[in-house]
């Protein structure tokens, strides 16, 4: 491809490292050849007879239409990538995995945005202007002022077969006059090249210039060859941040003219790379299986299924490898990284709870309670969260093996527990009695406490902010993959377990901190409807550590209430007259006052249960005072009809 010489039409932004981790050591991916031809020559004997890859005629075509111009950016050269090497990749797997169908994947897809809540950045801005509670809240969602560049330009989405999408590896493109292919090949190009501690030696050097002192006890690289190593350094440095915060074990840079593919095997200090050449270095050459092999996209093809055999690791490993790892001088002062979530040690966490009332019994209730127990089983009929993730309601070889096989407990015992019912939260939400028809409810019983919660939404609060303080895996699964996000929030599915106390939390970043106690007020108002028109709320919190999303947004604020179902977009009960039981729920917000602007089918649930839809979801809800007044005024049985007067 034809690169601008033209400095001033080129775009000029660098690649922003400050503040970044960047690996200890960076070695030589020495494997990935070997683990190429086995993966290769698989693909090869399920898809003999498949044209997979384009001509090089067409590889050529492409890269001279583009634009009617020379390539100046990274979204000059975006369209060349994908057509001519993710695209046929993606065609390689998916054709392989439906022949060969694995229970952990069902399709792979490239996407440029992560599947989950969008990463809001405005936290360096003033928080925007406070809405009155009678007044309507924006209907469009407020965009900062400045958008941070902290996100990958290409994600690697795996696709489960209940339609989970998690991310596998992401990307990062770069155009060619950023990183001319001459500069990785003289940086990466050969064995004897002096990898091992590339990044070290860039900081090292970079820190001196800033100083003004002399650099390191090494000999000094031509100043050629130096600004070479510093470019290709910033480069993936960047890349390999992103894998890490995303907790993700491979990922890959291109140009156009070339690509990196990035590794971490067992210590996340250790980042391996594979160089590899552009389609225009095998051209000319016959076409025999050496060289369709060595293809960029075969070798993407490669990486790919290598990402899809690896499991994400877990938000502990993330905490650890952030807190660790070395960090990319800044030129100017980073003001409140830490508080943004990516990057930095974990704040330390808040003190215990006062413990609640227990009967000499830790870790959980009492199973010898028989009578609770039979009555709870047979009744264990409550949906737990949707395997096929329509609808929401909303919205390594040594410590990192370990915590990884923690997680894979953590999420084990998390799906083993069915939701409570609304009437086990309703009842603890007032202190009152437990419900015999939870199926947690064997887990909840404490003798000392009777027939009653043994403990109250507040402590149920404190105990989850504590939980998630000490271990963000404990308890707490985001449902983004299953699609349980909307505009601002995003779905968890969390358990106490001490109590197992089992129940939903919807979280939004620091950012919309508001927009979640307008709505907690929503439920305030109406307490009297929870439980049957709306989820039982239990309380708000803030974090002490953020939870960080697979889309690296950071959750800040959480609101626990009660599961209510699965939206009506995604399931409508038989033989029941849903624009009925739609009109009266909606009614019966109305006749509490409260005017809601998002009444639709993702905002609304069958609850099986009491047999009822369920809203949802009030983020741009609001109350108008007069209604309010008069609501609030009247008694419980003059409540109803008061109110309707007033709006007549």
């Amino acid at each position: 491809m034809v690169v601008e010489d033209n400095r001033a039409k080129l775009a000029t932004g660098a690649t922003n490292v400050d503040n970044k981790v960047y690996p200890d050591t960076f070695r030589r991916w020495t494997e990935f050849p070997t683990l190429h031809a086995g993966r290769f020559d698989l693909l090869v004997r399920a898809l003999v007879d498949s044209e997979m890859f384009p001509s090089l005629f067409e590889v050529r075509s492409t890269s001279r239409n583009l634009s009617p111009t020379t390539r100046k950016d990274e979204q000059d050269i975006r369209p060349f990538i994908r057509a001519h090497v993710e695209l046929p990749a993606n065609k390689i797997l998916d054709a392989y995995l439906e022949k060969h169908p694995d229970p952990r994947c069902a399709a792979f897809e490239f996407s440029n945005n992560a599947y989950g809540l969008s990463r809001d950045t405005a936290l360096d801005n003033p928080p925007p202007k406070t809405h009155h509670e009678d007044q309507p809240p924006p209907s469009k969602r407020q965009s900062p002022d400045r958008m941070s560049s902290l996100a990958p330009d290409r994600w690697g989405i795996r696709v489960t077969r209940d339609h989970a999408r998690t991310t596998a590896l992401v990307a990062e493109y770069k155009a060619a006059h950023k990183a001319r292919v001459w500069r990785f090949k003289n940086v990466l190009g050969d064995d004897t090249c002096p990898t091992n501690s590339l990044f070290a030696d860039c900081v090292s050097r970079l820190e001196a210039k800033r100083t003004r002192q002399s650099a390191a006890h090494e000999p000094e690289p031509s100043p050629s060859l130096a600004q070479d190593q510093m470019i290709v350094a910033t480069v993936l440095c960047q890349a390999y941040h992103y894998m890490i915060a995303a907790g993700l074990l491979y990922g890959y840079v291109g140009s156009g003219d070339c690509m990196v593919f990035l590794a971490i095997q067992g210590t996340p200090g250790v980042l391996y790379f594979h160089f590899v050449p552009s389609s225009m270095d095998i051209e000319g050459l016959q076409p025999t299986a050496d060289v369709t092999r060595s293809a960029p996209a075969a070798q993407l093809a490669t990486l790919a299924l290598l990402a899809l055999e690896a499991e994400t690791q877990s938000l502990q490993w993330v905490q650890k490898a952030l807190a660790e790892l070395r960090r990319w001088p800044s030129a100017k002062k980073m003001v409140g990284l830490q508080s943004q979530g990516i990057g930095g040690p974990s704040l330390p966490p808040p003190p215990p709870p006062p413990p609640p009332p227990n009967d000499d019994e830790q870790g959980g209730g009492s199973r010898s309670r028989k009578t609770l127990q039979k009555r709870s089983l047979a009744k264990r009929t409550r949906e737990e969260t949707s395997p096929n993730g329509s609808g929401s309601q909303s919205a390594s070889k040594d410590d990192g093996s370990q915590i990884g096989s923690q997680r894979q407990t953590t999420r084990t015992s998390l799906r083993a527990l069915p939701y409570c019912t609304q009437a086990c939260l309703l009842g603890l939400s007032r202190n009152g009695t437990l419900d015999p028809n939870c199926p947690n409810t064997p887990l909840h019983v404490r003798p000392r406490c009777g027939s009653y919660h043994p403990i109250s939404k507040v402590q149920l609060c404190s105990l989850f902010r504590s939980q998630l303080a000490q271990n963000l895996d404990c308890g707490c699964e985001s449902l983004e993959k299953y699609g349980m996000f909307g505009r601002t929030g995003v779905l968890f599915k969390i358990t106490i377990p001490e109590y197992g106390y089992t129940l939903v939390a919807k979280g939004v970043q620091a950012a919309h901190a508001d927009a979640l106690v307008r709505e907690a007020r929503i439920y305030f108002h109406c307490k009297h409807l929870q439980g049957i028109w709306i989820p039982v709320h239990l309380g708000n919190i803030e974090l002490v550590v953020s939870y960080p999303l697979q889309s690296l947004a950071l959750v800040k604020h959480m609101m626990l209430m009660s599961w209510a179902g699965t939206t009506l977009e995604a399931y409508i009960p038989d033989s029941i007259d849903i624009d009925s039981e739609i009109d009266r729920t909606v009614g019966e917000l109305n006749h509490a006052g409260v005017c809601n602007g998002d009444v639709r089918d993702t905002n609304l649930v069958w609850n099986e249960e009491v047999k009822r839809v369920m809203a949802i979801d009030f983020d741009l809800a609001y109350i108008p005072t007069a209604l309010k007044r008069s609501y609030e005024s009247a008694s419980d049985e003059e409540r109803g009809g008061k109110v309707r007067k007033v709006q007549l």
